[in-house]
Protein backbone atom coordinates (compact mmCIF):
# COMPACT_ATOMS: atom_id res chain seq x y z
CA UNK A 1 0.00 0.00 0.00
CA UNK A 2 2.67 2.16 0.72
CA UNK A 3 4.21 1.56 -2.94
CA UNK A 4 1.03 2.32 -4.03
CA UNK A 5 0.77 6.12 -2.66
CA UNK A 6 4.72 6.65 -3.77
CA UNK A 7 3.84 6.21 -7.47
CA UNK A 8 0.95 8.93 -7.16
CA UNK A 9 2.25 12.43 -8.58
CA UNK A 10 0.03 15.17 -7.31
CA UNK A 11 0.15 18.40 -10.30
CA UNK A 12 -1.69 21.34 -8.95
CA UNK A 13 -3.20 23.53 -11.82
CA UNK A 14 -1.76 27.53 -11.95
CA UNK A 15 -1.83 29.93 -14.13
CA UNK A 16 2.11 31.22 -13.73
CA UNK A 17 5.59 29.73 -14.76
CA UNK A 18 8.68 30.76 -13.22
CA UNK A 19 8.53 32.48 -9.22
CA UNK A 20 5.73 33.29 -7.28
CA UNK A 21 5.32 36.89 -6.67
CA UNK A 22 2.26 37.49 -4.20
CA UNK A 23 0.41 40.83 -4.06
CA UNK A 24 -1.56 42.08 -0.90
CA UNK A 25 -4.97 44.06 -1.70
CA UNK A 26 -5.48 46.56 1.03
CA UNK A 27 -8.47 45.84 2.39
CA UNK A 28 -6.34 42.11 3.60
CA UNK A 29 -3.57 44.91 4.74
CA UNK A 30 -5.76 46.62 6.79
CA UNK A 31 -7.09 43.91 8.06
CA UNK A 32 -3.70 42.37 9.09
CA UNK A 33 -2.38 45.45 10.56
CA UNK A 34 -5.57 46.39 12.69
CA UNK A 35 -6.00 42.95 13.38
CA UNK A 36 -2.90 40.99 14.26
CA UNK A 37 -4.47 37.78 16.13
CA UNK A 38 -7.75 37.89 14.84
CA UNK A 39 -6.50 37.15 11.48
CA UNK A 40 -3.43 34.73 12.73
CA UNK A 41 -4.86 31.99 10.48
CA UNK A 42 -4.91 33.87 7.71
CA UNK A 43 -1.11 35.43 8.29
CA UNK A 44 0.06 32.34 8.46
CA UNK A 45 -1.24 31.37 5.03
CA UNK A 46 -0.14 34.17 3.27
CA UNK A 47 3.41 33.87 4.88
CA UNK A 48 4.24 30.33 5.90
CA UNK A 49 5.51 29.88 1.90
CA UNK A 50 8.51 31.38 0.51
CA UNK A 51 7.08 33.52 -1.79
CA UNK A 52 8.00 36.91 -2.78
CA UNK A 53 5.26 39.51 -1.50
CA UNK A 54 4.21 42.92 -2.77
CA UNK A 55 1.55 45.56 -2.59
CA UNK A 56 1.26 48.82 -4.83
CA UNK A 57 1.75 51.86 -2.98
CA UNK A 58 -1.79 52.42 -4.10
CA UNK A 59 -2.99 50.14 -1.22
CA UNK A 60 -0.50 51.29 1.66
CA UNK A 61 -1.95 54.98 1.01
CA UNK A 62 -5.63 53.52 1.19
CA UNK A 63 -4.62 51.68 4.20
CA UNK A 64 -3.19 54.55 5.79
CA UNK A 65 -6.30 56.53 5.03
CA UNK A 66 -8.47 53.78 6.57
CA UNK A 67 -6.59 53.24 9.95
CA UNK A 68 -5.82 56.92 10.44
CA UNK A 69 -10.22 57.10 9.72
CA UNK A 70 -10.33 54.27 12.42
CA UNK A 71 -7.73 54.84 14.76
CA UNK A 72 -8.15 58.84 14.84
CA UNK A 73 -4.27 58.84 15.18
CA UNK A 74 -2.12 61.44 13.20
CA UNK A 75 -1.16 60.58 9.59
CA UNK A 76 3.13 60.13 10.92
CA UNK A 77 1.65 57.41 13.97
CA UNK A 78 -0.16 55.64 11.38
CA UNK A 79 2.55 55.96 8.53
CA UNK A 80 5.02 54.85 10.44
CA UNK A 81 2.81 51.77 11.79
CA UNK A 82 2.04 50.54 8.17
CA UNK A 83 6.09 50.95 7.08
CA UNK A 84 6.92 49.16 10.39
CA UNK A 85 4.92 46.28 9.19
CA UNK A 86 5.72 45.84 5.40
CA UNK A 87 9.76 46.12 6.73
CA UNK A 88 9.09 43.34 9.37
CA UNK A 89 7.41 40.89 7.39
CA UNK A 90 9.70 41.76 3.87
CA UNK A 91 6.14 43.18 1.53
CA UNK A 92 7.70 44.86 -1.25
CA UNK A 93 6.19 47.89 -2.86
CA UNK A 94 5.41 48.39 -6.01
CA UNK A 95 5.33 52.15 -7.33
CA UNK A 96 3.07 53.49 -9.92
CA UNK A 97 3.86 51.65 -12.92
CA UNK A 98 0.57 51.38 -15.26
CA UNK A 99 -0.48 54.70 -17.14
CA UNK A 100 -3.95 55.35 -18.23
CA UNK A 101 -3.32 53.14 -21.39
CA UNK A 102 -3.08 50.29 -19.13
CA UNK A 103 -5.73 50.84 -16.74
CA UNK A 104 -8.16 51.81 -19.98
CA UNK A 105 -7.47 47.82 -21.32
CA UNK A 106 -8.51 46.62 -17.62
CA UNK A 107 -11.62 48.87 -17.30
CA UNK A 108 -12.32 47.20 -21.25
CA UNK A 109 -12.11 43.82 -19.75
CA UNK A 110 -14.08 44.62 -17.22
CA UNK A 111 -16.76 45.75 -19.03
CA UNK A 112 -16.56 42.98 -21.35
CA UNK A 113 -17.00 40.19 -18.63
CA UNK A 114 -19.26 42.36 -16.84
CA UNK A 115 -17.32 42.84 -13.98
CA UNK A 116 -18.81 45.85 -11.71
CA UNK A 117 -15.53 47.04 -9.90
CA UNK A 118 -14.57 50.37 -8.67
CA UNK A 119 -12.62 53.20 -10.53
CA UNK A 120 -9.81 53.37 -7.72
CA UNK A 121 -8.89 49.23 -7.73
CA UNK A 122 -8.40 49.69 -11.50
CA UNK A 123 -4.91 51.01 -11.01
CA UNK A 124 -4.32 48.55 -8.70
CA UNK A 125 -5.27 45.92 -10.57
CA UNK A 126 -2.86 47.35 -14.10
CA UNK A 127 0.04 47.73 -11.27
CA UNK A 128 -0.41 44.44 -10.37
CA UNK A 129 -0.37 42.74 -13.90
CA UNK A 130 2.02 45.11 -15.26
CA UNK A 131 4.61 44.06 -12.32
CA UNK A 132 4.19 40.54 -12.57
CA UNK A 133 1.48 39.81 -9.89
CA UNK A 134 0.88 35.84 -10.35
CA UNK A 135 -1.64 35.40 -7.18
CA UNK A 136 -3.34 38.36 -5.33
CA UNK A 137 -4.98 37.87 -1.65
CA UNK A 138 -7.96 40.42 -1.67
CA UNK A 139 -11.60 40.44 0.17
CA UNK A 140 -13.51 42.30 -2.62
CA UNK A 141 -15.38 39.71 -4.67
CA UNK A 142 -14.98 42.29 -7.78
CA UNK A 143 -11.67 42.83 -7.57
CA UNK A 144 -11.16 38.47 -7.62
CA UNK A 145 -13.04 38.13 -10.51
CA UNK A 146 -11.30 40.79 -12.92
CA UNK A 147 -7.82 39.46 -11.32
CA UNK A 148 -8.88 35.81 -12.45
CA UNK A 149 -9.96 37.43 -16.20
CA UNK A 150 -6.77 38.50 -16.81
CA UNK A 151 -4.63 35.45 -15.77
CA UNK A 152 -3.67 36.44 -12.22
CA UNK A 153 -4.17 33.70 -9.25
CA UNK A 154 -6.45 34.94 -6.34
CA UNK A 155 -6.85 33.63 -2.55
CA UNK A 156 -9.63 34.78 -0.97
CA UNK A 157 -10.00 35.97 2.52
CA UNK A 158 -13.25 36.18 4.89
CA UNK A 159 -14.50 39.38 5.80
CA UNK A 160 -14.48 40.32 9.70
CA UNK A 161 -17.38 39.30 10.61
CA UNK A 162 -17.24 35.47 8.72
CA UNK A 163 -13.45 35.10 10.63
CA UNK A 164 -14.65 35.82 13.79
CA UNK A 165 -18.13 33.12 13.59
CA UNK A 166 -15.11 31.05 12.23
CA UNK A 167 -13.44 31.68 15.59
CA UNK A 168 -16.20 31.54 17.50
CA UNK A 169 -17.18 28.31 16.47
CA UNK A 170 -13.97 26.79 16.42
CA UNK A 171 -13.71 27.41 20.73
CA UNK A 172 -17.01 26.45 20.96
CA UNK A 173 -16.99 23.71 18.46
CA UNK A 174 -17.58 21.08 21.54
CA UNK A 175 -20.61 22.57 23.24
CA UNK A 176 -21.73 23.53 19.64
CA UNK A 177 -22.25 19.83 19.17
CA UNK A 178 -23.92 18.71 21.88
CA UNK A 179 -26.25 21.51 21.19
CA UNK A 180 -27.17 20.38 17.55
CA UNK A 181 -27.19 16.83 18.89
CA UNK A 182 -29.91 17.49 21.86
CA UNK A 183 -31.56 19.86 19.31
CA UNK A 184 -32.15 17.07 16.74
CA UNK A 185 -33.06 14.81 18.89
CA UNK A 186 -36.14 16.41 20.13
Amino acid sequence: MVAELTDVTITRKTLFYGKRKVGLDSGILIDLIDNPNMFHYQFLRIFKRNNVIFTSVRCINDTIGVLINRKHCPYEQVNQAVNKFLYEHNIGKIQRICNMQHVSEIKQIAKANGININDEDLPIIADFKEFGINKVFTKDRDFAKLCRVIGIEIESMPVLEKEISRQFYSLFQKRYRKFRKTRHQK
